[in-house]
């Protein structure tokens, strides 16, 4: 069969590795964090093949800059308007500068994706574990019941959690027990490593398993209310907030400038206030009136 045409950013990875394939393997074994925030995070990808690529994509970053860099100090000269000398010293920064928020951000994204997957699953889980509880009291056994709810892409990152799992058991021919052990070693959700820890406790001990999934689901979804009255409550404090700050405040201020503006009785600085307050601070206030409301948000 005809090899599949090979992505642009698996060719990537492979220039990456095979650039920097050695000193790579040796950085990556002393970030021993990394694979475990791979893990987490659900990144295919080797530490060393990480590590390769945040090198090999800094340096192409460093070196597109340069080129652009240069290219426009020629267009300069070949006008005659060279840049001034704080505009070529801050161009002559740029490229490095660019290249450093490059490296950075490859070096913060799987522990960030990793937050973010523990947010996703700690907003689904009480859905997932009701929908885990209604099977069970059905009288499904718990492999069937995880590979349904692996299937059911309704309950996102959970489901995906649930997913390695069933690899674990299938392909790896692992006990469920035991892939409940590596699923609770890896999740970067506390909530759903607690929950784990419960149903393997729950085997081990010989308990009842339909019990156990009802009193949890029954525990997450009165969190889950409680969590959802608190939010509502700061919405209308937030909501308050944002009438008399951002709406009623800001109209005062335009329409009193404009006036004094119209009858001339202004003067510069109020003319430069005037703009500063719609360019400048009436965005700012929207933007974190907007970030606040984002992390406002119940994550279950």
């Amino acid at each position: 069969m005809p090899r599949e045409r090979e992505s642009f950013g698996e060719a990537f990875v492979r220039v990456a590795v095979s650039t920097f394939g050695a000193p790579a393997r040796r950085a990556a074994a002393r970030q021993d964090k990394l694979r475990f925030a791979l893990e987490q995070a659900q990144i295919s990808m080797l530490p060393e093949a990480y590590v390769a690529l945040t090198w090999l994509a800094t340096v192409v970053v460093l070196g597109l800059g340069c080129v652009l860099v240069l290219a426009i100090f020629a267009l300069g000269a070949a006008s005659g308007s060279p840049p001034t000398a704080a505009v070529s010293a801050v161009m002559a920064v740029a490229p490095v500068m660019f290249a450093g928020i490059t490296y950075v951000a490859l070096q913060v994204y799987p522990d960030y994706h990793a937050g973010e997957r523990r947010r996703q699953i700690d907003r689904d889980l009480p859905y997932a574990v009701n929908f885990i509880a209604a099977m069970s009291s059905a009288g499904v056994v718990p492999t069937v019941l995880l590979r349904d709810l692996a299937r059911e892409t309704t309950y996102g990152e959970v489901s995906k959690e649930i997913q390695w799992m069933i690899r674990d058991v299938d392909l790896l021919g692992i006990d469920l027990v035991s892939a409940i052990t590596r699923a609770i070693a890896r999740s970067p959700s506390l909530r759903f490593q607690e929950f784990m820890q419960g149903a393997k406790t729950t085997i081990l001990s010989g308990g009842d398993l339909k019990v156990y999934f009802s009193s949890k689901a029954e525990q997450y979804m009165a969190e889950n209310r409680r969590v959802q009255r608190e939010f509502l409550e700061g919405l209308g404090v937030l909501a308050e907030s944002y009438v008399t700050v951002v709406i009623a405040g800001p109209l005062f201020m335009l329409v009193m400038l404009s006036i004094m503006l119209v009858v001339g009785r202004s003067t510069g600085s109020s003319q430069t206030f005037l703009f500063l307050l719609i360019f400048l601070l009436l965005p700012m206030t929207h933007g974190v009136f907007s970030w606040v409301l984002k992390n406002m948000a119940p994550e279950s």
